[in-house]
């Protein structure tokens, strides 16, 4: 696992299709974008139950699909 401490307006890349971007820390609360192909499934999970749990414990499955690339935050 990598963990980061990044600042408002960093981008991190992950393959050359993926970036994260960092685009607001207010408080104790980030707000992240992504901007990824639309082929690319991001999910939300919760961070008390592992990624192949979490369909078998009952949690709803979140599926973010990514903006258009014309949206993205930049």
């Amino acid at each position: 696992m990598l963990v980061l401490t990044l600042p408002e307006g960093e981008i991190v890349q992950i393959g050359p299709d993926v970036r994260i971007f960092v685009s607001k820390v207010q408080g104790g609360r980030v707000t992240v974008a992504f901007d990824a192909p639309r082929n690319v499934e991001i999910q939300r999970l919760s961070p008390r139950e592992p990624a192949q749990d979490a369909q078998s414990a009952g949690a709803p499955e979140v599926v973010l699909r990514p903006r258009k690339r014309g949206n993205a935050v930049r």
